[in-house]
């Protein structure tokens, strides 16, 4: 939820990105949306039978790689056995799409005046996005792992998406509270246009100080008008 997210926002700073602790996280913030809440009802038999089969593909994943062990020897001599660890290859055609896009978003972060913060996190990313592409080609349950440039596109399907929730997370660091209200104030007029100045005020909490230092600011500064 918002308030939780802002929570969120308060525990981190510029510290947490230098060092190297906030860009080993994948974000997904959001909203409330009332529209996309669904009706709750007893399951249908094409949702029982789509979970069946979800949950079989996952099953037989699982086997594939847990019933695969190597012998571990001492001496010459079998002492046990360990899981046996899968190295995977790229294709030359899979290295050179991932380079594209890891060189698009450190450009794309060089460029933003949050460049300190957007250039190691971005790089962070990239590599995720090379794990989720691992995964990808591993539901595939080959005798060898091959990410192959389709999986590449693929896993920065989902790395595009996680990218703005990394953005929003990396620019609200270091706002105090005034700069959050106008941010929150923002997002309210640009849900709705044309909202009155009653409603924002109800909405956000705002007393008639602070709303109209939060509406005057908003004014100058050319975010919303009157």
């Amino acid at each position: 939820t918002g308030g939780v997210k802002n929570r969120v926002f308060e525990l981190l700073d510029q510290s947490h990105v230098l060092s190297g602790f906030l860009p080993r996280f994948i974000f997904v913030t959001a909203e409330p949306n009332l529209k996309g809440l669904k009706p709750m009802g007893p399951p249908t038999v094409q949702n029982m039978v789509k979970r069946a089969e979800f949950i079989q593909k996952l099953v037989t994943l699982y086997n594939h790689y847990e019933d695969q062990k190597s012998t571990v020897s001492v001496n010459g001599q079998a002492v046990g056995s360990q899981r046996t660890v899968h190295n995977a290859e790229l294709t030359n055609e899979a290295w050179d799409r991932f380079n594209r896009y890891a060189e698009e978003l450190m450009q794309d972060s060089m460029k933003s005046i949050y460049r300190d913060s957007l250039v190691p996190t971005y790089d962070r990313l990239c590599k995720s996005g090379l794990k989720v592409a691992t995964l990808i080609a591993a539901t595939r349950m080959e005798d060898k792992i091959v990410v192959t440039d389709d999986d590449i596109v693929r896993a920065f399907f989902y790395v595009e998406r996680w990218r703005k929730y990394v953005f929003e997370v990396v620019t609200n660091l270091g706002k105090n509270a005034f700069e959050k209200t106008l941010d929150k104030v923002s997002g309210y007029v640009a849900r709705e246009p044309g909202i009155s100045r009653s409603k924002l005020m109800r909405i956000c909490q705002l007393s008639t100080r602070s709303g109209a230092e939060a509406f005057d600011t908003m004014l100058q500064r050319g975010v919303m008008r009157r």
